[in-house]
């Protein structure tokens, strides 16, 4: 443990690598609320009933929840008629709740054999 601390302690030193750390700080926060909303999607959906799918919108990326074939929420919250900026979107590309835990099974016996 020792070892890593000390490694840690002269990567923070080197001026670059300090440079890149600070420049990575707004990409990673972005990344995190994005996880975050693609997480609240998935619980909303599974709360309903419904599905899930990501789609973008005038350069925005969403995660729309669906009942059915209609959009019933988005997150982040879009600011127009989210069902009329869906009416190219195909609804059958959207995901169930219970097909998340089918990918990860698969990732995993994947990894075992």
């Amino acid at each position: 443990m020792k070892a890593v601390w000390e490694l840690t302690k002269k990567l923070a030193a080197n001026p670059k690598v300090r440079t890149a750390a600070i420049a990575s700080a707004p990409k990673a926060k972005e990344q995190a609320a994005r996880l975050g909303r693609r997480e609240q999607a998935i619980k909303n959906a599974g709360e309903v009933g419904g599905r899930f799918s990501e789609a973008t919108i005038a350069n925005e990326r969403y995660w729309i929840v669906w009942k059915g074939e209609k959009p019933i929420n988005s997150f982040p919250q879009f600011p127009g008629d989210l069902q009329k900026a869906l009416k190219d979107h195909d609804p059958a590309r959207s995901k169930a709740t219970d097909d998340l835990g089918r990918a990860r099974l698969k990732k995993r016996l994947k990894r075992t054999k």
